[in-house]
């Protein structure tokens, strides 16, 4: 028996892409919708997407979010945070949600950059550097002022859709204020748990400090996990 078969009082339709067929075996039928148009799977949204922003890929939808408030960066620690890639290709800038005054960014100590890591029993293990900024690069974009603050790797990253980066962050500064992030909500709840099947999937701190990016770090030693979760996207 097919694992198509159903009962003689039902039908079932294999919605297929692209246009509708001219003719089609005897056994079959074709179904179409209203003005004789092919009945189509569902291939769109009309949630905002990475995309609609010409985006790779984000941390997190940022129309769904609670309000939050700002977030002092810690000077000299490393920052991941985790972004899901939509769009397979290259990614040549990593931006944040970012307000700043009053402090001096210490030269050529301050970077983005990317890791990739691998799950054993729903944890995360080792991270391992895998594209970086310039040194400068940062302190340069980080002048713009408040708002989102991209800026360019030193060399183009390969992604694909459905896969999961940690955009890295790290600043070192001096000043009498802090440094923000905009904080756009907590996920106090998500971390950690206590199954080996659920994969964790949470923004981590290590304190350093730091004046690069290091070649690796284990999420064991992490200082803490990040609740507060600023905007990260990817192009």
């Amino acid at each position: 028996m097919s694992q198509y078969d159903c009962p003689d009082y039902e039908h079932i339709v294999t919605i297929v892409t692209g246009s509708g067929v001219t003719d089609c075996p005897d056994w079959q039928e074709q179904v179409v919708g209203p003005g004789g148009g092919t009945i189509p799977g569902v291939t769109s949204s009309n949630d905002w997407a990475p995309g609609d922003f010409g985006l790779k890929g984000w941390n997190i939808n940022p129309f769904v979010l609670g309000a939050g408030a700002a977030q002092s960066i810690y000077t000299g620690t490393l920052q991941l945070f985790p972004i899901k890639i939509a769009t397979t290709g290259t990614i040549t800038n990593i931006g944040f949600t970012y307000f700043g005054s009053g402090v001096t960014y210490t030269a050529h100590e301050n970077f983005v950059g990317i890791y990739t890591t691998t799950f054993t029993n729903g944890v995360a293990g080792t991270f391992t550097q895998q594209a970086s900024s310039a040194a400068g690069a940062l302190e340069t974009a980080l002048a713009f002022g408040p708002g989102m603050v991209f800026t360019a790797l030193s060399s183009p990253y390969s992604v694909t859709a459905g896969t999961v980066i940690w955009a890295a962050l790290l600043v070192n500064w001096t000043g009498a204020t802090d440094a923000y992030y905009w904080t756009l909500v907590e996920l106090n709840d998500y971390y950690p748990s206590n199954s080996t099947t659920f994969q964790q999937i949470t923004s981590c701190e290590w304190a350093g400090p730091y004046t690069t990016l290091p070649a690796s770090v284990t999420f064991n030693a992490a200082a803490n996990p990040i609740f507060y979760t600023p905007f990260f996207g990817v192009y």
